[in-house]
């Protein structure tokens, strides 16, 4: 509203409607100014617009679930979020999958694609999980990539090498348990392993 109202009283500023004494006021400098939208661009709802219309336009969200999505995260720009998905979309990631994860945990847009997301990404690569396959178990749990690498990945992949001793086991309990073993597997399998 208020940017229409600026542009209302910036067009009749140029055309010299708004006069005082015989002269066109030129004193109202800051609605010709166009850092003007400065006053706009920090309005929330305008934030929230620019982030459904992100989801719906750059992610592929529907417009329900883009809004439902959005009241998770809230986007001021697209410069990350941009990052995110082109670094999915070179790790092979399909465009449907992006699509679920961006619903399921749509603040993995705010996340440092090149220092947060990329190694994460290698690490399960290196795992021979890539492609549509890693897509696939990240948009069944994608919070998964709340967890550290140092702390979580890694002692977990340590932890099930000492249980199954080949690589190929170790994929398929990964795969199987839709990353779920990721999630502090010495608490969940030791009683089981002793059971």
């Amino acid at each position: 509203m208020f940017g229409f109202l600026c542009s209302r009283v910036k067009n009749k500023l140029n055309k010299g409607l708004f006069c005082f004494n015989g002269e066109s006021i030129k004193s109202l400098y800051f609605l010709q100014n166009p850092y003007h939208n400065r006053f706009i661009s920090n309005n929330p709802t305008n934030q929230k617009s620019f982030t459904i219309n992100y989801l719906i336009n750059s992610c592929g969200l529907s417009e329900g679930k883009a809004i439902s999505a959005s009241k998770k995260v809230q986007l001021k720009n697209s410069v990350n979020p941009d990052s995110v998905l082109t670094l999915l979309k070179n790790y092979g990631f399909p465009k449907t999958y992006v699509s679920t994860i961006i619903e399921k945990h749509p603040t993995l847009l705010l996340s440092n694609a090149d220092k947060i997301l990329k190694p994460k990404l290698s690490f399960f690569c290196s795992l021979g999980i890539s492609g549509p396959d890693l897509a696939k178990l990240l948009s069944w749990r994608p919070t998964t990539m709340r967890r550290s690498l140092g702390k979580h990945f890694l002692p977990a992949v340590n932890f099930l090498n000492g249980i199954v001793h080949t690589d190929d086991d170790l994929l398929r309990a990964i795969t199987r348990s839709n990353f779920s073993v990721f999630h502090h597997p010495e608490k969940r399998l030791t009683p089981a392993l002793k059971f």
